[in-house]
């Protein structure tokens, strides 16, 4: 029987000041009865009624990236989207890209610049922008059907790695595809580690993992069986820690290194240190397994995975109702950023029909491993 970890009695309220209909970044406090810190700012792209959020990315200052659509009009249809903000919540810059098209991921540079990956019906696509959001070269490939983007990993020395469809592309920093390799057709994670990247994912039936070197050659792999049930992946220290039910890590040879008994369908982390989110709990997890911060989140949806839960958050644009979705995570060792949708409307009555990329920063810095 597969065990999640409800034990422990925290639960966050959400008390809302009034927001400012003006204000780009909404600030609200939170009562959290562990006396952790708790989210710090939050934002949204521009409260119109056709933009998602689906993945996000901190980058080395501390600025948030969230990567998804905006829908343009009924003849073009969605356009790429990223928005940044600062460290401190202030919007940065937009970007919009190509017709017809959205990115299903993003992943901050070492040298501060930014990647993208996104899809349309026939193509896909990886675009390199400036750190001041200039599109500086573009990549596109042909595909059969509406292929969708797993992952999107920046490696420290500029590498790029992107998994889509059962595929691990590796792609040098100036966009040349240097190989490609077969994966699992459902992977759904990469994670770099000191010989190259891990490829990790699948459902119960058929999750399992793949070691590649920075040349593309198959190092080691192994199948999971069906205890396992794998959505994320992260380097921590010298293991990758893998999201999934149960979470667990291994080390380059695969084999499993420690395993908790709980269920999270998402992982990042910074260093030796890691965040899952399970339930409505936020962990921070050494190297070693253990569990040295716990933390209450708000009561959301996180998309995908044994997790998910919906309640609705009444605290969106002023006085509406609304419902907060999130569908990514990131971690930079002090603090946690989401991003994901925020749904306007009642959802008892009706939705009012818009709908907003966001990006919301939790503070995590005061508890360490």
């Amino acid at each position: 029987m597969r065990s999640r970890l409800h034990a422990l009695p925290l639960l966050a309220v959400l008390i809302v000041a009034g927001i400012a209909s003006s204000l780009p970044t909404t600030p609200f406090p939170v009562q959290d009865p562990t006396g952790l810190v708790g989210p710090s700012w939050a934002a949204w792209y521009d409260r119109g009624s056709t933009d998602l959020g689906r993945d996000v990315a901190i980058d080395a200052s501390g600025a948030v990236l969230v990567a998804g659509s905006s829908y343009k009009d009924s003849v073009v249809g969605s356009q790429p989207l990223i928005v940044k903000w600062d460290a401190a919540g202030e919007r940065a810059w937009v970007f919009l890209g190509r017709d017809g098209a959205i990115y299903d991921r993003v992943a901050a540079m070492p040298d501060g610049s930014v990647v993208a990956a996104g899809r349309d019906c026939g193509y896909w696509f990886l675009d390199h922008l400036s750190g001041q959001g200039a599109l500086l070269w573009e990549r596109t490939f042909p595909s059969g059907g509406c292929p969708r983007i797993q992952d999107l990993v920046a490696e420290p020395d500029g590498m790029i790695d992107l998994l889509m469809f059962g595929t691990l592309h590796r792609f040098a920093p100036d966009g040349t595809l240097l190989w490609a390799r077969p994966t699992n057709a459902i992977a759904e994670a990469i994670a770099p580690t000191a010989i190259g990247p891990l490829v990790a994912g699948g459902d119960a039936f058929a999750s399992d993992l793949r070691l590649f070197d920075t040349g593309g050659n198959l190092v080691a792999s192994r199948h999971l069986d069906d205890t396992y049930d794998v959505h994320g992946a992260a380097r921590v220290g010298a293991r990758v820690v893998l999201a999934g039910d149960p979470v667990f890590a291994v080390g380059l040879d695969l084999s499993t290194a420690w395993s908790l008994p709980l269920a999270s369908s998402w992982v990042a982390a910074a260093g030796d240190r890691a965040v899952i989110v399970s339930d409505e709990l936020l962990l921070g997890l050494g190297a070693d397994g253990d569990v040295c911060s716990v933390s209450a989140r708000p009561a959301v949806d996180f998309v995908g995975g044994p997790v998910a839960h919906t309640v609705l958050l009444y605290h969106l644009y002023g006085d509406l109702p609304g419902e907060l979705e999130l569908h990514a995570m990131d971690f930079d060792g002090a603090h946690v950023a989401f991003g994901g949708d925020r749904w306007g409307g009642d959802g008892f009555h009706g939705w009012t029909g818009y709908f907003d990329a966001y990006a919301e920063v939790d503070d995590v810095g005061a508890a360490t491993c």
